[in-house]
C-alpha cells in the first residue's frame, strides 16, 4: 500500500479537515489504521472547549485555588479510577478499547528488512 493509498481525509468537529490523516504503511502502528480512523470519526462524550475553560478559569480565580484538579465530562469517574485503582489498569483499559492486542498478532516490519538497533 502506498501513502496515497493510506492517506484518508479526516474531517473535525467544525468541519474542517485534518491533513491527511494516517499511519504510515511501514509503521509498527500499522495494524492499527481501521481503529485509528474509527477514533478521530468518532462523537466522543465530551464537554465543549468552552465548557471546560469556564471551568478551568473559574477554579484558577478562587482565592484558594486546588493545587491540583480534574474538569471535564468524565472527570470524576477517571480520578476515582486513578486513585482507587493501581496504574496497570490503564494498561489493560486502554489496550481493550483501543484493540492494542493487534500489535502483538501481526507486528509491522519497520525500515529496511534489518530491523535492528545498532
Amino acid at each position: 500500500m502506498t501513502t496515497e493509498e493510506a492517506c484518508h481525509k479526516v474531517s473535525k468537529p467544525d468541519g474542517s479537515e485534518f491533513a491527511n490523516a494516517y499511519i504510515y504503511p511501514e509503521s509498527v502502528f500499522a495494524p492499527m489504521q481501521e481503529e485509528f480512523l474509527a477514533h478521530l470519526h468518532r462523537t466522543p462524550n465530551a464537554i465543549t472547549p468552552d465548557q471546560y475553560a469556564t471551568g478551568v478559569v473559574r477554579e484558577i480565580l478562587k482565592r484558594s485555588p486546588a493545587v491540583w484538579f480534574w474538569f471535564g465530562a468524565s472527570s470524576g469517574t477517571i480520578r476515582m479510577i486513578d486513585a482507587l485503582l493501581p496504574r496497570s489498569c490503564w494498561d489493560w483499559l486502554f489496550g481493550r478499547y483501543f484493540n492494542l492486542n493487534k500489535l502483538t498478532e501481526s507486528p509491522a516490519q519497520v525500515g529496511s528488512s534489518d530491523s535492528s538497533i545498532k
